[in-house]
């Protein structure tokens, strides 16, 4: 659990599971830095408790994965028509 990522070997309540920044693993593996501080605590003290959905952040999400995806149209259709010239 080097820098608190999801493929780690440390044990949960290791003092290094605290430092993120020398975390060595792939950026797939590695818990994104807004929910380190819950996985902190669900990983030592369990004092906060998972509440309602966050509006914004779902939006900010959804946001992203729409860019994401017409992105990969918009190469799509760059390949296409890089194939007919």
């Amino acid at each position: 659990m080097a820098g608190l990522c999801e493929g780690g070997n440390e044990p949960a309540g290791s003092l290094r599971a605290i430092y993120f920044s020398k975390c060595k693993c792939s950026k797939d593996k590695k818990i994104p830095s807004d929910e380190r501080e819950f996985i902190v605590d669900q990983r030592t003290m369990r004092k906060i408790v998972i509440g309602g959905t966050d509006l914004k952040m779902t939006r900010h999400n959804k946001k992203k994965e729409e860019r994401k995806v017409n992105e990969q149209r918009k190469l799509k259709r760059l390949g296409r028509i890089k194939e007919l010239r």
